[in-house]
């Protein structure tokens, strides 16, 4: 986010992904040099982590992206806790997964875990074998406080987070076929260590991930494998069940233990939609075990080195099936990396004559196949692209300009329709409704029903909200009752027969990006306003005949709780909408009436309001919105968004941050003890 606003969302999103690159292989270099691996072979596993195919992919996912670069951080800063478990060092264990829960989404954090965890479990083995059960309980105990004070570092942000799932449309209501999107095909697991097989044998398959590339190199396996065989130790077993617990995860509808898993909780798998994200901490162990191999293809061993080759054997007899069964013809990527293979095989050959070269000339070719048939293969591919890629955001210039204030109102909310991405409108500084905004949470989708269809849709299911096929159910109701003043379409809106839309500009196509038609909603109703007359709706029965079809929030406004019932004229008044930061609201009212003060924003608990200084309650009007009661002569109403959960989550941050600095401080008084 600083980088962002540093130097701006396009050379701020840049430096965000390459530093996080570094942050990736840095990590992966330190974990494995403290593992007592080679420079060469620690390198190698950074290089197989930044440049893999999964982690690419999810560049489009900052978020995601985040927590995955931190991983291999937090598994290192773990090891050394166990190695030697000082303050200092547990002080530095807790920041990894601090940063990681300010980063982001459960979605990749809940493989993240089962990765950390077995590392944990393998660490302790090691332990306990190497110097017993005390000083093994005595680590593992402080590499659990470790945890346990980066989770209170993170508490501001994990409280609310955790308070928020409940309103969340992922909460309730997930159909098994929702949940499971975002499965990685066994083709795709293949397609990790053989090029584009997902692209060329799936041919005809339907993929979640579309013809994603995973690929974390030809030559990652037989080293993984190298590393995992003939070991003593606990810790790379433990990694090896970690990596296949995610990918047996990141299969999803595609595998059997997601069925079970859906069974048992599918509240939160549909809150971790997206089971193929499991793949890239399961990378993350892949690389460790491959570095871990390289490392003892350094020792004089004619049984490892007799070992690989035999992997390697495998490995081009994988690339020819490939080869043969492809029902298209193969990409040169594909080739490539089985010359990768061929030109290892033969450097078995010379170990012999030249035992020295081995280990850094298989460097070199993890590092050209990852770079050259792996993250630039998509980029060098003369495949056109999909048609969708012609309906990137041709919205941009229109954002620009409704921020701007170019056609008489600025600040007012907009809808992209049939534009990808949804939350554009953020990076402008403006107020969507697709994409990540606070109007969509489980509320929504009952408003949304209830003023379209005149009815409360059940909880189940409610894929087609979510996945974001909405904008086709919208209705001119609903683009009035929510404030939506401007729709950026790329179809003519004409078609859906939608009143009081009037075109305001066409936008010409441009390199990938197809025409945009810009829309003004006239009869939208202001983000602020007085309501005069109220219904008050005792229960859902209720709620559904006051919001059915034809519902005008011009004319009537629903409350629910405790809110004043009001008999005055049916009519609207806007008002001012100052907007101090996100989190406070200044609003100048001066009602002859009693009147209730309507913010077309969605409610939420934590919301406060202040009357002329006197606290007043927000509840919820028309099933959606804020609502706050505004006595007849009142000048000043200001609403305040004050969770609990933000205040309980704030004073634990600061107390683990105090904490986190006594623990480093005596770590300098015992350096600087010993030193003397």
């Amino acid at each position: 986010t600083l980088l962002v606003v540093a130097l701006g969302p396009h050379r701020g999103y840049i430096a965000f992904l390459l530093l996080h690159s570094l942050l990736a292989a840095l990590g992966t270099l330190g974990l494995l040099r403290s593992l007592g691996s080679a420079w060469s072979a620690a390198s190698v596993a950074g290089l197989v982590v930044a440049l893999s195919g999964f982690y690419a992919y999810e560049t489009l996912h900052p978020g995601l992206f985040a927590i995955l670069a931190w991983i291999p951080t937090w598994l290192w800063t773990t090891h050394a806790v166990f190695v030697r478990p000082t303050p200092g060092r547990v002080a530095v264990a807790a920041l990894p997964l601090a940063m990681m829960a300010f980063a982001g989404t459960l979605q990749v954090l809940f493989g993240a875990v089962i990765v950390f965890a077995f590392f944990v479990a393998g660490l302790a083995l090691d332990a306990l074998r190497d110097r017993g059960g005390r000083d093994a309980l005595r680590s593992l105990a402080r590499a659990a406080g470790a945890q346990l004070l980066g989770l209170s570092l993170a508490a501001v942000v994990l409280l609310p987070a955790f308070a928020h799932f409940p309103h969340t449309a992922r909460a309730l209501g997930m159909t098994y076929a929702f949940a499971s999107m975002g499965s990685v095909h066994p083709l795709q697991l293949l397609g990790a260590f053989v090029n584009s097989v997902a692209t060329h044998l799936g041919a005809g398959v339907v993929l979640d991930f579309d013809a994603a590339s995973f690929y974390v190199g030809a030559l990652t396996l037989p080293l993984a494998l190298l590393g995992l065989l003939g070991t003593r130790r606990a810790l790379p077993i433990a990694l090896a069940f970690a990596a296949a617990l995610t990918a047996l995860l990141a299969m999803g509808r595609y595998g059997a233990l997601h069925p079970i898993l859906y069974e048992w909780m599918p509240g939160a798998v549909g809150a971790l939609r997206g089971m193929g994200r499991a793949l890239g901490p399961g990378t993350v162990c892949v690389a460790v075990l491959a570095g871990l191999g390289l490392n003892r293809l350094g020792e004089p061993s004619v049984r490892d080195r007799w070992l690989f080759a035999v992997l390697l054997a495998a490995g081009l007899a994988c690339h020819a099936f490939v080869v043969w069964a492809a029902p298209m013809p193969v990409r040169g990527a594909t080739l490539g990396s089985a010359g990768v293979l061929a030109v290892a095989l033969g450097l078995c050959a010379l170990r012999r004559r030249h035992p020295r070269l081995l280990q850094p000339s298989l460097a070199a070719l993890v590092a050209i196949d990852l770079v050259a048939f792996g993250a630039l293969d998509p980029i060098l591919d003369e495949t056109p692209p999909p048609p969708s890629a012609e309906r990137v955001a041709g919205d941009l210039p229109a954002l620009a300009e409704i921020a701007r204030g170019d056609f008489g109102r600025a600040g007012e909310r907009v809808l992209l329709f049939g534009v990808r991405p949804r939350n554009l409108p953020f990076l402008e500084g403006l107020d969507g409704v697709g994409g990540y905004n606070p109007l969509v949470t489980l509320q929504y989708l009952d408003f949304a029903s209830l003023v379209n269809e005149g009815r409360l849709r059940p909880r189940a299911p409610l894929d087609r909200f979510v996945h974001g096929a909405q904008p086709q159910r919208l209705g001119a109701a609903l683009f009035d009752a929510a404030s939506i003043r401007y729709v950026i379409s790329f179809w003519p809106l004409e078609s859906l027969e939608l009143e009081n839309f009037r075109l305001v500009k066409r936008y010409p196509p441009q390199p990938l990006r197809s025409h945009a038609s810009l829309y003004e909603n006239e009869r939208a109703l202001p983000r602020a306003y007085l309501a005069y007359r109220t219904a008050h709706a005792a229960g859902s029965d209720v709620l559904e005949k006051l919001l059915g079809n034809g519902f005008d929030g011009r004319r009537s406004t629903v409350v629910e709780g405790e809110a004043p019932r009001l008999d005055g004229p049916a009519e609207i008044t806007p008002v001012e909408r100052i907007s101090v930061r996100p989190e406070l609201l200044r609003f100048d009212v001066a009602p002859e009436h009693p009147a209730i003060l309507v913010v077309t924003d969605a409610w939420y608990p934590g919301w406060r309001a202040e009357v002329d200084g006197v606290e007043s309650p927000v509840f919820r009007v028309n099933a959606l919105f804020r609502g706050v009661a505004v006595p007849p002569g009142a000048r000043r109403v200001e609403m305040r968004f004050d969770p609990w959960t933000f205040r309980v989550g704030a004073a634990l941050s600061v107390a683990a941050a105090v904490a986190i600095l006594v623990l480093a401080a005596l770590a300098a008084v015992r350096r600087d003890t010993g030193e003397s």
